[in-house]
Order: structure tokens, then C-alpha cells, then sequence
């Protein structure tokens, strides 16, 4: 369940990082994106170096 949060979080945020660099969306909405994006890889790389250390 927590992995389908961070890919929604994800999708969004790359969504929102689109529009901010088309100039659609304020700069700071843009911003948020960007952090989204860093909290889905953060989870990312996480969940991977778990995954290597339980095999």
C-alpha cells in the first residue's frame, strides 16, 4: 500500500514538474513537484537496498 502512495506521488509530481516547465503553473507548484520527485526516488533506492540485503 505504501508503494502505490509513492508512485501516485510520483506521477503527480511529474506531472506538476510538465506544466511548470511549459509555464503553465506557478514556479512554486513546480518546486513541489520536484520534491515529490526526490521522495519517490528516496523510496525507491530504499525499497531496492532492502530487496538486495534480505536475498
Amino acid at each position: 500500500m505504501r508503494d502505490k502512495v509513492y508512485v501516485i506521488i510520483g506521477i503527480v509530481s511529474a506531472i506538476l514538474m510538465g506544466l511548470e516547465l511549459l509555464g503553465i503553473i506557478n514556479e512554486y507548484f513546480g518546486f513541489l513537484g520536484y520534491l515529490g520527485i526526490l521522495m519517490f526516488l528516496f523510496n525507491t533506492i530504499t525499497n531496492i537496498k532492502q530487496n538486495s540485503k534480505s536475498k
